[in-house]
């Protein structure tokens, strides 16, 4: 969503929006793998496992 520019996972208008917990759960995932900074803004690493059709996990 990041990449695409969708604004903040927050504020989405989500149908069924996921749990705090999950998107907690989620942003640490992918700070984990580097491919988010500090501030949760996309590194180099998130742009280009974004670009990928995968789960981030195999994306690494």
């Amino acid at each position: 969503m990041k990449a695409l520019h969708l604004g903040a996972i927050e504020d989405f208008a989500f149908i069924e929006p996921p749990q705090g917990r999950a998107m907690a759960d989620g942003y640490q995932l992918l700070a984990e793998l580097g491919a988010v900074d500090d501030d949760n803004e996309l590194t180099s690493v998130g742009r280009t496992l974004a670009k990928l059709p995968l789960d981030p996990r195999g994306a690494a």
